[in-house]
């Protein structure tokens, strides 16, 4: 194992070690000066236990194919909450909290901690909006009633943005006039989020859940691109590729453009 990770530091790897437990936190031998990924300090900042290893897995999962992937996942990704202040406030309350701690790199958005007292609100919230990487709409029973939700959710599928729809309270989907997707991506009730335990894994499996989506968007934005090269070849110019955003030129008579996040 030394020989194979002293040919990867000559080959300039990038190398991330894991540090287990906090008595064996120095990684050996030539990548001595390396900082670790420690488990336990993880564990211990998100007020969790060993039982919830399987949260930092997946946390530190998602910062390296960040890192390998840029173009794809963004670390520090933008979430806006959508939700109807009237019976969802409380739910959405403790989420924004939970992810907070549960996901210290990811930048949640709820509007009433967000907007500093005398912005103007509306516009704060559209541009969060438009910086999103994925929306979470809360869906609850008087939701179908706001004309801000819908808005919210246009705005959304518009531009193509992903929308992880949780269900709560097995809300009427039928009255809902836009509906994000064929059906709720997850369903629970309000006293689950009332339960510190089930809390935790509820707020861990939407971030994975809007991992998911955020991938699959950019999948699809990829498989445009090799539409274009496939279809265009040597006539595209490519003028700006960076982090996750592509624009690329196509060369004809007329120059077409695309642009995609």
């Amino acid at each position: 194992i030394e020989s194979f990770i002293e040919e990867a530091v000559q080959k300039e790897a990038e190398i991330w070690p894991i540090a287990i437990n906090k008595e064996d936190r120095l990684p050996e031998g030539p990548i001595s000066r390396k900082q670790s990924y420690d488990v336990w300090e993880q564990l211990r900042c998100r007020d969790l236990d060993e039982q919830y290893i399987g949260i930092i897995a997946k946390i530190f999962a998602r910062k390296i194919i960040a890192r390998v992937f840029p173009t794809c996942y963004c670390e520090e990704s933008e979430i806006f909450l959508s939700h109807r202040r009237i019976d969802g406030e409380d739910i959405t309350a403790k989420i924004y909290d939970k992810m907070l701690v549960q996901a210290k790199e990811l930048t949640p958005f709820r509007d009433v901690v967000n907007v500093k007292v005398g912005d103007a609100a509306q516009e704060v919230i559209d541009e969060r909006m438009e910086n999103s990487d994925v929306f979470i709409f809360i869906h609850t029973a008087r939701s179908a009633e706001s004309d801000w939700i819908l808005k919210e959710l246009r705005f959304a599928l518009l531009r193509q943005i992903p929308v992880l729809w949780v269900q709560i309270d097995n809300a009427d989907v039928n009255i809902l006039k836009i509906k994000p997707s064929d059906q709720p991506h997850l369903k629970y009730t309000t006293e689950d989020f009332f339960d510190e335990e089930k809390l935790i894994k509820i707020v861990d499996t939407m971030l994975q859940t809007a991992f998911e989506l955020i991938m699959d968007r950019s999948n699809q934005i990829l498989g445009y691109v090799d539409l274009l090269e496939d279809l265009f070849g040597d006539k595209q110019e490519s003028v700006k590729r960076k982090e996750k955003y592509f624009l690329r030129n196509i060369i004809r008579k007329k120059r077409i453009s695309l642009s995609a996040a």
